[in-house]
This record gives structure tokens, C-alpha cells and sequence, in this order.
């Protein structure tokens, strides 16, 4: 597997994401799980993709959005999804409730680890 950083599941971590741009990353295994850190604007609506090997786009068989999280880490309810996109990806719709920093938290539905895409 193409190395990429651990990232922390936490506020603490140093991943970052940028709406609209595709982020790539990596899980060790079923446990590891990523966090990104990206700047939203309130009342703006938001499609995130996390795409994996059904799509070509990582080699995450199924890859699971675990949830967005707020500034203090907290997680806000209905935004996690295990296969929602395309074949066993991950796609979830938001609206920012306001303007500021949220996390991603991205993980693996399934029993290994791979790449993925984060957009």
C-alpha cells in the first residue's frame, strides 16, 4: 500500500481538506481511522465522497464516512454513511450550521485497510 501520514482522530490532527478538492489517504486496518480538518461556510450544502476500490479511486474496498465532527470534536448527528455513493461508497449531504473549521472522520466498513478519496 502507498504510504500517507496516520492522521489523529481527533482536533488535534494534522490532515486537512479543502471543499471541493480531492484528498488521498490511507488506513493500516480496520481499526485506523482518519481525521481531516476543513473549512465550511454556513447554509452552504455539501456533497462528500469517500471513494475507494469500487470506483478506482483508492484501494479501500468499502469505504465508511464515520461522521463530520464540529470544532470541539462533537459529532453531529445524521451525517455518517457506509454505502450511500457509488457500489460500497461512502456519500453523504450536509449543510453547514455554521461558518468554521469541521472534521471528516474517515474509516473502513469492511475487515482491511487501503486507499481512498476524500472529496
Amino acid at each position: 500500500m502507498e504510504e500517507f501520514p496516520d492522521y489523529d482522530a481527533s482536533v488535534n490532527t494534522l490532515g486537512t481538506a479543502t471543499a471541493g478538492v480531492p484528498a488521498l489517504g490511507g488506513l493500516s486496518s480496520y481499526f485506523d481511522e482518519d481525521w481531516f480538518a476543513v473549512t465550511l461556510i454556513a447554509g452552504h450544502e455539501y456533497e462528500i465522497q469517500l471513494r475507494g476500490s469500487p470506483t478506482g479511486d483508492g484501494t479501500l474496498a468499502d469505504p465508511y464516512l464515520f461522521g463530520i465532527y464540529d470544532e470541539q470534536g462533537l459529532f453531529i448527528p445524521g451525517t455518517s454513511d457506509d454505502d450511500s455513493g457509488t457500489d460500497l461508497n461512502s456519500l453523504v449531504t450536509y449543510t453547514a450550521g455554521y461558518t468554521g473549521t469541521h472534521y471528516f472522520s474517515v474509516g473502513t466498513g469492511g475487515s482491511l485497510g487501503g486507499t481512498y478519496t476524500l472529496e
